[in-house]
């Protein structure tokens, strides 16, 4: 007896659905105008948008991370690539759209790996391509400061302060 997988079942394909739009919606995006474009997500992490792009049916997406999940690796393996960003393992010009969600402007520490990162996204895209990055949230940038010098909360407030005044989408 085969077992189906969980993203078949209809509530769980909607819930990444609309994930997957959420976060594309924060790079001016939408599922339907990235359909058909062979795409590189970059710090893909869970994998949502790959994973809502191929309930879509398509198949020219490529998600990028410095580490392997395990809990996403069935049955999405062959559009995943486990590298790190500052040497994507992809052909020159290779990509018409490339996204960057939440990884790359969240967890990259230093001035030289931004460079670094953003020249490989640069080689990768196609001449008439594009680059999205998303901008980190403030108010995640406010918790890794704070995980960093717990102190910073006794200035700041038990409530992180961008989360009360900035409305996210």
């Amino acid at each position: 007896m085969t077992k189906e997988h969980p993203e078949t079942h209809p509530e769980v394909a909607e819930t990444v659905r609309k994930e997957a739009e959420k976060r594309l919606a924060w790079l001016g995006l939408s599922l339907e105008k990235i359909k058909g474009k062979p795409t590189l997500d970059v710090g893909a992490s869970d994998r949502v948008i790959e994973r809502a792009v191929r309930l879509e049916g398509s198949e020219d997406f490529i998600s990028l991370d410095r580490t392997q999940d395990p809990r996403y690796r069935e049955p999405y393996s062959e559009g995943t690539i486990v590298a790190k960003a500052d040497s994507i393992p992809l052909p020159d010009k290779n990509r018409e759209l490339i996204l960057a969600w939440s990884g790359v402007p969240l967890h990259t520490k230093e001035k030289a790996e931004a460079v670094k990162i953003l020249s490989e996204m640069e080689r990768v895209i196609s001449e008439k391509g594009e680059i999205r990055i998303n901008p980190p949230r403030l108010a995640f940038i406010e918790r890794e400061l704070i995980a960093r010098d717990p102190e910073l909360e006794a200035v700041l407030g038990k409530e992180y302060f961008f989360d009360r005044i900035i409305d996210y989408p």
